[in-house]
């Protein structure tokens, strides 16, 4: 199985927006997000944004996965931080070494560039919080809050 790890292209929309509508209505996700989020989401990360990146994972040139990552500074390490806001594979493709390839890739990618990678995961997901404890992830004592503004009418930022 050879995985190949690449930026989207607009070719990649219909196949971003199956596996994120998959990724959503799984236990990895607490809330519903509306499909006209992630058609934003993907339409943001064509912009070559400095904020975000868009990646689609193959395996023997089949669709088999994305990850999408945004970047940051934090305070507590003075430097950048890369978040993987999403990572999500296909079930068929799961248990076959696909996370760990991705994982080891991506610090490679960004090794000398940040200080820190931090990814949120729900209680439930156990396979995927085994996976990141492998690579190093520790859990933080942190309780999230957020407040989202009221959309603005035609706003689409």
């Amino acid at each position: 199985m050879k995985l190949v790890i690449r930026d989207m292209t607009p070719a990649d929309r219909s196949v971003y927006l199956t596996l994120a509508e998959e990724f959503v209505h799984s236990s990895a996700v607490l809330h519903a997000v509306p499909l006209s989020l992630l058609e934003q989401n993907f339409d943001h990360l064509l912009r070559e944004s400095v904020f975000c990146r868009g990646l689609l994972l193959e395996s023997d040139s089949v669709p088999c996965g994305y990850a999408l990552l945004s970047f940051s500074y934090s305070t507590e390490v003075a430097g950048k931080i890369v978040w993987i806001e999403e990572l999500y594979l296909s079930s068929e493709y799961r248990g076959h070494g696909i996370g760990r390839t991705f994982f080891r890739w991506l610090f490679s990618e960004y090794e000398n560039v940040v200080k820190r990678f931090r990814l949120e995961t729900t209680q439930q997901n156990c396979r995927a919080r085994k996976l990141y404890r492998q690579f190093g992830f520790e859990d933080l004592e942190y309780r999230q809050m957020c407040l989202d503004l009221p959309k603005e009418k035609g706003d689409e930022q």
